[in-house]
């Protein structure tokens, strides 16, 4: 997919305005240049509008996208907005074009959007299919965008700064954002709603077995499971709601930060406290360590106290010498029985009858008939297993020990916080009293939003384990009570299927996960040339390692660094993955490569000039055509040099200041190449 052209009408500040872009592959570069509040972000997110419809897009006041000078002169009762995007796919030009009629009086929506896609076919013959009044040519017209570029994707191909930063930051948006990533990539969306319809069928068919048993128990066992899977569901929806509530808190926390060190006279205090607060952090995380560690080897201490004391008890026992002298160690009474039944003994000789009476009688001696062998046996497990107490004890200690001087420490940094709070808010900055008030206040909602999410978590895995053995037990019922009912059987057949797709599932989005992170480093090697390597968890969450294993923690440029090749090695998973399907499919030139396009807004806002260079040196050979929006400040200098020879397209948009407010138009626009 290469852009050729976008042209807006009434859409928002824009009356008329076209950009052609750039499609040569040698010169694959489009920079837009355009002061901020001129609309930079409405041009990149006008394109997703016009493909995908005003749900994907970012953009405020969704509904009120008619341009605001028509709205307020206009005569007539209707007016219309539309964007139009013109595509290079596999060498077939699309015009795909979306427009809306709105009232001008209320900004009521007069019409649903009407999308219209005009391109030729193989035989050279023009296609026009038109959404309106066709619910069929709009569900085409939406695959073949989707064939294009799928809806889940186009994120990672259209993005602004503020998506970056988004990624780089590593909190859970960040992780959904990998995650569904990972989804698009593999196609997961289409199996994990496989899975989703396969468990409502099962729950159907559970209801019939049910009603074919008619079995009080197996009602009431259905019905604590259904209640369990609802109270799972409500801890993870309060789960994800309080920690949404948290990062929007934690980001407006980092605002302020952002805010208040722009005043030179608490500049310095204020990344004190940072620095202060990410040591705390460290030790918070030190002190939940070394609790379980402690609780851990004290557990495991009492156990062996245990023993301890019941190897006490038995210590002084005695038996009659008899049994003691007459038993065999280490040998069994059913060892015994076992010879007999053979009729030869281990030496080799045939039992007689009077072999037989011997051994009779020595099986009276080995355990279990012998309580003095089975207490000796326990006795010596028992020391065997009671040894390295002194040990345990010793590590207890060290861990006790570590564990109340990180207490100590984090209660000193406390005290050295809350100094730190009244030295900011005691400046005779009325702003920054504001601000600082409004950081303590957030923080202290924040640290108790924690402590329910962690109450939450709890209540959760609780309710999993419950609903995991209320599912046992329904299966063992359903398999005594029905075993032969057809409708069980469906169920089985149905889980097994659920289980084979949720397993699939799980394997591909680790292989994917593995493919991204390694993607993903060999970029970040070019872009930060130092010894450092992103890891991947789990649940998507990134860590940054020196390469002897020390986790590292990076700077500003290292995390916009690491948003740009988390991007870099999505975009590749997914080109390797759109290439792989097209080789396989018929009639297909194996030698050609599908190409993308990759927008971006304000990417190197916070970057100095060393990583915004060798990031912008980098795009060009990464993706097959680079859109650039961004300020003239951000692009002069590293960027501009490093963009110079891929250049085949810039512009500048100038608004003269006070004039034609919200009537963009291309006379605006200057070209410069």
């Amino acid at each position: 997919m290469k852009i050729k052209s976008l042209t807006l009408h009434n859409f928002r500040q824009f009356k008329d305005l076209t950009l052609d872009f750039s499609t040569d592959n040698n010169k694959n570069v489009t920079v837009i240049l355009a002061e901020n509040s001129i609309g930079k972000t409405t041009l990149t997110q006008s394109i997703k509008w016009c493909l995908y419809g005003e749900e994907e897009t970012d953009l405020e006041n969704k509904s009120n996208m008619l341009n605001q000078s028509v709205k307020d002169t206009s005569m007539r009762e209707k007016e219309l907005y539309w964007v139009e995007v013109n595509i290079v796919e596999e060498n077939t030009v699309y015009n795909i074009r979306r427009e809306k009629e709105v009232f001008t009086r209320n900004n009521r929506a007069a019409s649903e959007d009407k999308v219209t896609m005009e391109y030729q076919n193989n035989l050279g013959e023009t296609i026009i299919l038109n959404s309106l009044n066709s619910t069929e040519n709009l569900k085409k017209i939406n695959r073949m965008i989707n064939k294009i570029l799928t809806r889940e994707m186009s994120q990672y191909f259209i993005f602004d700064g503020e998506r970056i930063n988004n990624l780089g930051s590593n909190n859970n948006k960040s992780k959904k954002d990998i995650q569904k990533a990972i989804s698009a990539i593999n196609g997961l969306p289409i199996l994990e709603n496989s899975i989703r319809s396969l468990q409502k069928v099962e729950k159907i068919l559970r209801n019939e077995v049910i009603k074919s048993i008619n079995d009080k128990d197996l009602t009431l066992l259905d019905r604590k499971r259904n209640n369990l899977e609802n109270e799972c569901k409500d801890f993870a929806e309060r789960i994800n709601g309080i920690t949404i509530e948290i990062e929007t808190k934690e980001q407006r926390v980092n605002e302020l930060d952002s805010e208040l060190g722009q005043f030179d006279q608490i500049k310095s205090r204020i990344e004190e406290r940072k620095k202060l607060e990410i040591k705390m952090k460290k030790s918070s995380n030190a002190i939940e360590s070394k609790q379980k560690n402690v609780l851990n080897s004290m557990g495991n201490y009492l156990i062996k106290s245990m023993a301890l004391l019941v190897q006490e008890k038995f210590k002084d026992l005695t038996f009659n010498e008899e049994y003691e002298a007459k038993s065999i160690p280490n040998m069994q009474a059913d060892a015994i029985d076992k010879i007999i039944e053979r009729g030869v003994c281990i030496c080799g000789e045939k039992i007689t009858e009077s072999h037989l009476q011997h051994l009779l009688e020595q099986k009276n001696y080995q355990p279990p008939i012998s309580n003095a062998v089975l207490i000796e046996s326990f006795k010596s497990e028992t020391k065997s297993f009671i040894s390295g107490m002194n040990e345990n004890y010793i590590q207890i200690k060290l861990n006790t020990n570590q564990y109340y001087e990180y207490i100590e420490e984090v209660d000193d940094d406390a005290s050295k916080m809350k100094e730190l709070d009244l030295a900011i808010g005691s400046s005779d900055s009325e702003s920054v009293q504001q601000k600082n008030d409004e950081r303590i206040s957030l923080k202290k909602e924040i640290s108790k939003s924690h402590k329910i999410l962690g109450a939450y978590e709890q209540q959760l895995l609780t309710a999993e384990e419950s609903l995991k053995d209320a599912k046992s037990l329904y299966d063992k019922l359903v398999k005594e009570k029905a075993a032969n009912d057809y409708n069980s059987i469906k169920v089985e057949l149905v889980e097994d299927s659920i289980l084979f797709l949720e397993d699939k599932n799980k394997k591909e989005r680790l292989e994917r996960k593995q493919s991204i992170e390694e993607k993903a480093n060999g970029h970040l090697s070019q872009i930060i040339y130092k010894n450092k390597h992103i890891e991947l968890s789990d649940n998507y969450e990134y860590s940054v390692k020196e390469f002897n294993g020390v986790v590292a923690s990076p700077s500003e440029g290292e995390r916009v660094s690491i948003s740009i090749s988390l991007i870099l090695a999505i975009i590749d998973a997914h080109k390797e993955k759109v290439n792989v399907n097209r080789q396989k499919s018929e009639n297909l030139d194996l030698e050609y490569e599908k190409d993308f396009v990759i927008i971006m807004d304000a990417a190197f806002a916070t970057l100095d000039n060393q990583f915004s260079e060798r990031i912008s040196n980098k795009l060009p050979h990464s993706v097959e055509q680079v859109v650039l929006f961004s300020t003239k400040r951000q692009y002069e200098g590293a960027v501009q040099k490093s963009l110079e020879k891929y250049l085949g397209r810039m512009y500048e948009l100038r608004i003269p200041v006070g004039e034609r407010e919200n009537q963009v138009l291309s006379e605006d626009l200057e070209r410069y190449i």
